[in-house]
């Protein structure tokens, strides 16, 4: 590894991205296409999974039963921060960086993420904090990608998120050792 690129990885995570470039990635957001997207992409794994997907949506995202109103009705910052914050102690990868974005699109600042990452660490432990730390790195990364070649959009940035993480899942932590 090159020293630029030991770089990339050991800086300040709430530095990566510039305001501009959050913002451009910001506008390129469209909230319905990351929610459709990550239903689609977990169904096609299983199709019988489509009623567990299902529950999601209708707790999360929209209801239909419940006028539209998702049944854990929380504005989407709440809700990226309750899901960052499960998926951090859970020490997830790829789902955990979709999450770290969607948190950006829903107006989180990284500097928030970074502090909750901390928060769950504390309580979770330093290889959660670690994990959790690297996953938010490897998505800034990608996400910095993203904004500098203009590929802003939800069709742009998972597949690029998608990219950064392939053969980097998590090993399986201890468990009760």
């Amino acid at each position: 590894m090159v020293m630029n690129d030991v770089h990339k990885f050991t800086r300040d995570v709430t530095k990566m991205l510039t305001a501009c470039e959050l913002d451009a990635l910001r506008r390129g957001y469209d909230p319905e296409a990351l929610s459709n997207l990550a239903t689609e992409t977990l169904v096609a794994k299983f199709p019988a999974s489509g009623l567990w997907v299902g529950t999601i949506q209708r707790i999360l995202f929209a209801d239909p039963d419940n006028g539209g109103k998702p049944l854990l009705d929380i504005e989407g910052q709440q809700r990226e921060l309750c899901l960052i914050t499960l998926m951090s102690a859970e020490g997830m990868g790829l789902e955990l960086g979709v999450h770290i974005y969607w948190g950006l699109m829903e107006r989180l600042e990284p500097e928030q993420i970074a502090a909750l990452i901390t928060l769950v660490g504390v309580y979770a432990g330093l290889d959660r904090f670690n994990s959790a730390l690297g996953v938010m790195t490897t998505t800034l990364h990608a996400l910095c990608g993203c904004a500098e070649r203009g590929e802003t959009t939800v069709a742009h940035v998972v597949p690029a998120l998608l990219a950064a993480f392939e053969g980097n899942a998590p090993a399986p932590s201890g468990g009760g050792k």
